[in-house]
């Protein structure tokens, strides 16, 4: 008597016990999800991959992608539609060179440029 007592009391229990469980991992799934997306700023892995101007993926070379990232970051992606040329450091100064812009950038903020001159006004240089 006192396990078919149990068999049907369980009978009921286990689904209302179940449905219960739902509805809590539901509510910590959906909290979860919401709080990902708030809690953690996103940063890349790795920078951006280098494709020359003819749009070819090119051999990896860690110096070419760090200067098409830095091409990116720069003033909001204001030279995003650039192609990389090549880039140093001088000092606290970046001077990045793009394929229609010379540009200098503090080291330590590379999101801020200094200065800017497009190559079309370049009419020679001295050494």
């Amino acid at each position: 008597v006192k396990g078919v007592a149990q068999g049907f009391i369980g009978f009921g229990l286990k689904p209302a016990i179940g449905v219960v469980d739902l509805l809590t991992r539901t509510a910590e799934g959906i909290r979860n999800t919401t709080t990902y997306f708030e809690d953690k700023k996103r940063e890349r892995v790795r920078p951006p991959r280098y494709f020359g101007r003819d749009r070819v993926l090119v051999p990896y070379s860690k110096i070419k992608d760090e200067g098409q990232e830095l091409l990116y970051k720069v003033q909001n992606s204001k030279y995003a539609h650039d192609f990389y040329v090549y880039h140093f450091t001088e000092e606290n100064t970046i001077i990045l060179v793009s394929d229609l812009h010379l540009i200098s950038m503090n080291k330590y903020n590379s999101k801020l440029e200094e200065w800017n001159i497009k190559i079309s006004d370049i009419r020679g240089l001295e050494l």
